[in-house]
């Protein structure tokens, strides 16, 4: 069955649902051979004779050694501190010759046109307002759509399709950069309260049947996209370092998310209400225990998944050595492990089986991923549905990350995301190391500060309260949280119990990453530590990490100009903060344009 015409139709069974299993694909392992080299000197002196006797014993040794360890089949011995700690390549962020020296002018300049546009202020604040408005009208809404589609669409998106970012992923993987590709359709988020009215009191307690969404459809079509991505990406790309990411909220109904999010926020007693009554996530007290616990509760482990009986409660105590896992595609449902009681109190048996059939889009993919060993970032959204993602990522680690056999160019399959700028973003990253612990897998990361600030602090103050609002209250928090998390992580790394990719455009977190990764060269080129700026920006940051010894990639989105409308907004907005990168990179362009003699007005 093509992947255009896969459909996740769920069957109920005592709210059980079943999910066709995806096909097996045999993965290839590459060996690198070694060869020798000779060499013959003919000695003028005694001196030099001697000289050359003792250089050929030692050579004599050595291939002994190599001959016996390629006999036995053992790797060569790790390599020696004097070794790992060679002289590492210096680290420059702002070379701009060799960051845009082969750009072409034209798109330069429309570089400089997109972000100096992107500091008006009235254009950032009226854009979402304005753009809904020309869509109404047949003939404004191509305009506008096509002006957007050669402007700030080409500046900040690799393409409306996979084919079409086919050439700036060929471009990067020749400078020696990766590409995470973003299928960057998501669902929006519903005005505040405007999902409870009717349907919810102050404990946040189902009142009545909720409406479902008929429109299964465009999430099966998303899902669809996205396993097409993984296949994409694991096949034509494969030698581009290449990763893939998702957004939960373009699998399944916002509203939705919400109520799942409440739910496990009532379990963990983290919920109040706002002055109409409605339930409200009491922000900023995240509970890494409660969503641990609930994760484990739901999810069900049999002799086959675990390859012995009782493997999985020693794991849990802490006892006992680790299992070794058999690397295998699941040939099971996601639903005969999960189960959904911990909802049947919160939730409809139609919302029940609606999560259930978000489950089993999430799972094709993730399989799909594990199927191509392409890493999977499943990205942060909203506060108000951050809970659910958390929950849903926890689940797809547990099934996809324990028994993926790791190697060194794919050390986990599933990372989660973890937003700094949240005031209990160390509880979440602290939930997902005591998962990881509990059961035995090594667990993946990917590291921002935030992009929903401004409107997180609408929804707080649209709800009255905010006090409860989720983001720091000053910059240098989020700046503190950030370098607490990085070095907590790097440290992971280094023991080999995480992956981690660090999606920032700070300078100060980037120069702080590099000093605790040191002269550790193998550190630098471990696929477990990544780094990562969005297209369209932070292109010296990039090219400067790569230089430096480390594996940095860019974030490449693409759809279509309505379905990355939300995203683009978000540019926009993050461009025109003072606390954005906007006036360094056009600092950069400026500079660049007049190397090359063209005078640009400032």
């Amino acid at each position: 069955m093509s992947m255009r015409q896969r459909s996740f139709g769920v069957q109920s069974r005592s709210l059980g649902v079943t999910v066709g299993p995806a096909s097996s694909l045999p993965l290839e392992s590459e060996e690198s051979g070694s060869g020798t080299s000779k060499r013959s000197s003919g000695p003028a002196t005694e001196e030099r004779a001697a000289v050359a006797a003792a250089l050929a014993s030692s050579a004599s040794e050595a291939n002994e050694v190599a001959s016996s360890a390629k006999i036995s089949g053992l790797l060569p011995p790790p390599p020696s501190a004097e070794t790992r700690l060679e002289s590492a390549p210096p680290l420059n962020l702002f070379d701009v010759e060799a960051t845009y020296g082969t750009t072409p002018t034209r798109d330069l300049i429309r570089s400089l046109f997109v972000l100096r546009t992107a500091q008006m202020g009235w254009l950032v604040r009226y854009a979402p307002t304005l753009y809904r408005w020309t869509q109404r009208v047949p003939l404004l809404r191509e305009s506008t759509n096509l002006f957007i589609k050669y402007t700030f669409f080409r500046h900040f998106c690799g393409g409306e399709t996979l084919s079409e970012c086919r050439e700036y992923v060929e471009k990067l993987r020749a400078r020696g950069v990766g590409s995470i590709l973003d299928y960057s359709a998501e669902g929006e988020a519903a005005p505040m309260n405007a999902a409870a009215v009717g349907r919810r009191r102050g404990d946040g307690l189902l009142l009545e049947e909720s409406d479902i969404s008929p429109d299964e459809v465009r999430y099966d079509g998303a899902a669809n996209v996205l396993m097409t991505t993984v296949q994409w990406a694991g096949n034509e790309a494969r030698h581009c370092d290449t990763i893939s990411c998702l957004k939960v909220s373009a699998l399944a109904r916002f509203e939705l998310l919400e109520r799942i999010s409440e739910a496990l926020a009532i379990r963990f007693g983290n919920l109040t209400t706002t002055h109409d009554g409605t339930p409200f996530l009491l922000l900023g007290h995240f509970d890494a225990n409660g969503l641990v616990r609930a994760i484990a509760d739901s999810y069900e482990f049999d002799e086959s998944e675990i390859g012995m009986a009782g493997a999985v409660g020693m794991a849990a105590s802490g006892s006992g050595a680790a299992v070794d896992h058999e690397p295998k595609q699941p040939s099971d449902s996601i639903l005969d492990h999960v189960s959904l009681h911990l909802f049947n109190e919160y939730l409809s048996p139609a919302e029940r089986l609606e999560f259930a059939r978000v489950l089993c889009r999430l799972d094709a993919v993730c399989s799909e991923a594990r199927r191509y060993r392409v890493p999977m970032l499943i990205d942060a959204e909203q506060y108000s549905i951050q809970t659910a993602i958390d929950f849903c990522a926890g689940l797809m680690m547990l099934r996809h990350n324990r028994s993926f056999e790791s190697d060194q160019e794919t050390p986990a399959i599933m990372y989660s995301t973890v937003q700094s700028y949240l005031k209990d973003s160390p509880e979440r990253l602290k939930a997902y190391r005591e998962l990881a612990s509990r059961f035995r897998f090594r667990y993946g990361v990917k590291q921002v500060r935030g992009a929903y600030m401004a409107s997180e602090r609408r929804r707080a103050a649209a709800a009255g309260r905010p006090d409860l609002s989720p983001i720091h209250d000053t910059i240098e928090d989020t700046h503190a949280s950030y370098n607490a998390g990085l070095s907590a992580l790097i440290d992971e790394v280094r023991a080999g119990h995480a992956a981690a990719l660090f999606a920032t455009h700070n300078v100060e977190s980037l120069q702080r990453a590099v000093e605790l990764v040191g002269s550790d060269s193998l550190l630098r080129r471990n696929a477990a530590l990544r780094f990562a700026q969005l297209y369209g920006m932070g292109d010296s940051l990039t090219f400067g990490l790569v230089r430096a010894g480390f594996r940095a990639c860019k974030y490449v989105p693409f759809g279509r100009v309505d379905e990355v409308m939300p995203y683009l907004l978000r540019r926009l907005e993050e461009n025109h903060s003072a606390l954005g990168t906007a006036p360094r990179d056009i600092s950069h362009f400026l500079a660049e344009l007049r190397r090359r003699d063209l005078r640009v007005p400032l």
